[in-house]
């Protein structure tokens, strides 16, 4: 009897480990996918900023190549 409740504690504690390495993974996931949510929107503004500073650029370019 002493062999079958030792086994049914192993499994137990096993249990108990998966579960709480299986949350740790998961709020790991959430702040990595709240991360990667900054990093688009910043990416999305930097490009705006960008297309913004090229637009006189292109016409400038535009003006040269019409002479």
């Amino acid at each position: 009897m002493l062999w079958p409740m030792f086994f049914l504690a192993l499994a137990f504690c096993g249990i108990a480990v998966l579960g709480v390495l299986g949350v740790r993974v998961a709020l790991q996931v959430r702040r990595f996918s709240r991360a990667v949510g900054d990093s688009a929107e910043r990416i999305a503004r930097a490009t705006e900023d960008l297309e913004r500073a090229a637009l006189p650029l292109a016409g400038r370019g535009r003006a040269l190549t019409r002479r």
